[in-house]
């Protein structure tokens, strides 16, 4: 007797919610307030190998938005979500996650404006990045987000903006037992302003990060890292003669960064600065003229920071902190309407190790471009580099650039064609080729059906060592006829990348082999495939589903593993009036092979009516 009220009783709660009338927006208390928000209800089920779990739920969400006396006074926004899976639309109902976004603007039409934000996201659906792939791991987890911004922006006063954010995110990857978890917070100032033509800027930024690893992917236990970075930055530019422009800015950088496992601490610290000019001018409408010159006493200091704002370690790099000095003059000239030449001198000077690196290299570049509306249009250039160290010639580099344009036979075509050979890299005794392709091909055929395909393309490779580098390969193409839409997709990628609590982050191709320590240096490959398909029928009924498969595995000093995810999904929508009719189901396997804990596998159903209100 007990159950059955209970289930009178959600009953009638749901029949109540469901028949109620929408209201209209209402005034009280000078605070203006919209909503609008679903409610739904009905029967879930799912089921793995060993348990099961099934029974009526109840979900809502809502967007709630409006204003105090007035917009620019004060306005704030609100959605609360319960077990709705509002990030997780991609994956269906793998998980019923329930959070809030909001955000209060202040004081917004005065020369003080403010703004104050507030998330919380619980049980949601996440993706452990993998570089290049269209599917990485799949996670689950909790997180928060606080952030508080002000402005000062008096009439002839330098203009302010102080920002603080205290960022939070949990997770564990399915079918492992490995947790991620990063805390970060950041705190910044900006400054600009205007005065006799100059245009400044300057900034100051706290950043403080707290990650844990997963531990599998690196073979130790507990692998942890903190940091703490400063960063100060100052810019500024003014107009030239002739149509030119000068600018500079300079950056300094400190960090300092503890990692820990189960092996001894390793703490990282530094102090980076770098400092940049810029100068172009035109004095013809056919000739231009530029001159830009950079010094910096690390670096490999881009990366860094790439790596401590994802929360990462610092990397140790084998050849030490490396300071640099490069100065670029160019000249350009249009000799005619399509054809445009230009050539270029650079001297470098690079300090590590005790030793003084030298080079100099002189190219020319030309481009063309053709465009006639029968044969559309074929833009392409030609470069030529070579250069010279203290120690002799270095080799010749080549660069080449084709992009075609064309409809042809109702076929519109689009490629494109990017090479480098033997171009310098971060390091001036280091070369690196490298080449981007693909292309784009789209098609009507009659007055309903619609066809198109993208494919790209790319990959690196170093002067010393054959097995550095990167690949990535992407497809993806869909057909629509009428109301009936089926899409795939198919990519994969390999190569090198440092471990993040977020995935793994990709070395970028500037760095060359033996940069960075081997004991920290992750090798990579994914495969991803998958299809879809989606309908609306009858003006109401909406039907889509699709499948998704992925697989790889990384390769480091200390460890070893592959990983295999897979994603069924089908949903029904019904629609009548402001009511919904939904049903769907999903099918989740993700295996990681080194793991001690077993393959997450579970299967999932369910069947339900939603609503949406208008309520003030």
């Amino acid at each position: 007797m007990g159950g059955r009220s209970n289930r009178t009783g959600w009953l009638l709660i749901v029949a109540i919610v469901f028949c109620i009338r929408a209201g209209a927006q209402v005034e009280l208390y000078g605070v203006d307030l919209k909503s609008n928000g679903n409610f739904s209800f009905g029967y879930s089920s799912d089921f793995n190998d060993t348990s099961s779990d099934h029974g009526l739920y109840l979900g809502a969400d809502a967007n709630v938005n409006g204003f105090y006396y007035s917009p620019n006074f004060l306005s704030f926004s609100v959605q609360p979500y319960y077990q709705r899976s509002q990030a997780n639309s991609d994956f269906q109902s793998l998980t019923n996650s329930s959070g809030l976004n909001s955000t209060v603007n202040i004081f917004s039409g005065s020369h003080f404006p403010g703004t104050v934000s507030y998330s919380y996201a619980k049980d949601s659906t996440g993706q452990f990045g993998i570089p290049g792939s269209q599917q990485g791991l799949l996670t689950n987890g909790n997180g928060s987000g606080f952030g508080i911004g002000w402005g000062v922006m008096l009439p002839g006063l330098p203009k302010l903006n102080f920002n603080f954010n205290d960022n939070s995110n949990e997770n564990t990857i399915y079918g492992s037992d490995a947790k991620a978890k990063n805390d970060q917070k950041n705190f910044s100032v900006q400054e600009f302003y205007a005065w006799d033509g100059w245009q400044t800027g300057a900034g100051y930024s706290h950043f403080n990060s707290d990650a844990t690893f997963p531990s599998f992917l690196e073979g130790v236990e507990n692998p942890h890292t903190t940091t703490s970075s400063n960063q100060y930055q100052f810019s500024a530019n003014h107009p030239l003669p002739k149509n030119g422009t000068f600018s500079a800015s300079f950056n300094r950088n400190s960090y300092d960064s503890t990692y820990s496992d189960d092996r001894p601490t390793v703490n990282s610290n530094g102090t980076v600065d770098n400092f940049n000019t810029v100068f172009t001018m035109r004095p013809t409408n056919r000739l231009s003229l530029a001159a830009d010159g950079n010094y910096t006493d690390n670096a490999m200091d881009q990366f860094t920071e790439q790596v401590i704002s994802a929360g990462g370690a610092v990397p140790t790099y084998s050849l030490g902190t490396v300071r640099a000095f490069r100065v670029n003059t160019s000249a350009g000239y249009i000799l005619t309407k399509n054809l445009f030449v230009s050539g270029d001198v650079a001297h470098q000077e690079q300090f590590f190790m005790g030793d003084e690196f030298k080079l100099t290299t002189y190219g020319g570049n030309v481009a063309y471009n053709y465009a006639r509306p029968l044969f559309g249009a074929l833009n392409f250039s030609f470069g030529a580099y070579d250069g010279a160290t203290q120690d002799g010639h270095t080799g010749l580099g080549l660069t080449a650039n084709v992009n075609f344009n064309r409809k042809i036979h109702q076929w519109d075509v689009d490629a494109y064609f990017d090479y480098a050979q033997n171009v310098q890299t971060l390091l001036i005794f280091y070369t690196a080729s490298s080449m981007t392709y693909g292309g784009h091909v789209m098609k009507k055929f009659g007055d309903r059906t619609f066809w198109n395909t993208t494919y790209a393309a790319g990959q690196t490779a170093f002067s010393t060592d054959n097995n550095g580098g990167s690949r990535t390969d992407s497809l993806s193409t869909s057909v629509m006829y009428k109301r009936i839409q089926a899409n795939a997709f198919w990519s994969q990628s390999n190569g090198e990348s440092i471990l993040t609590p977020s995935g793994l982050l990709s070395v970028p191709g500037n760095l060359p082999p033996g940069v960075i320590s081997p004991n920290e240096i992750v090798f990579f490959n994914s495969k991803a495939y998958g299809f879809g398909l989606s309908s609306l029928l009858f003006r109401r009924l909406t039907i889509n589903g699709g499948y998704s498969k992925a697989n790889g595995g990384t390769n480091s000093v200390s460890s070893l593993y592959s990983s295999d995810t897979e994603i069924w999904r089908a949903q029904m929508r019904y629609r009548f009036r402001k009511l919904y009719l939904d049903a769907g189901y999903t099918r989740f396997y993700q295996n990681v092979g080194s793991s001690s804990t077993l393959p997450s596998a579970v299967s999932s159903y369910f069947v339900g009516v939603s609503r949406w209100f208008n309520f003030f």
